[in-house]
């Protein structure tokens, strides 16, 4: 669900606005991820451990919503990449 709303002024005095109109919308989102993995199995009987290290990159459609003032597009895509490490330990 979005709603957008701005206000600006410069040292001149000048005004301007920028309202939006709610929307309520479903995003498709892309993902992948390059890397390893280790799986070091069942431990004891009782508990599994799993690690993985990769670069990890997402792209939202059509999520990122900022008013600006230049008359550009309002509505773009949303991208997030980065490195990524995690552990899992189950018992």
């Amino acid at each position: 669900s979005w709603s957008c709303d701005d206000f600006y002024e410069n040292t001149v005095s000048q005004t301007s606005s920028v309202t939006t109109d709610n929307s309520k919308l479903g995003a498709l989102m892309f993902r992948g991820f390059f890397g390893v993995e280790w799986d070091f199995g069942t431990i004891c009987r009782r508990a599994d451990l799993n690690a993985k290290l990769g670069y990890e990159a997402q792209i939202w459609m059509n999520q990122l919503r900022i008013a600006t003032f230049q008359l550009q597009r309002l509505h773009n895509d949303l991208t997030l990449q980065g490195l990524t490490l995690s552990a899992v330990f189950n018992f």
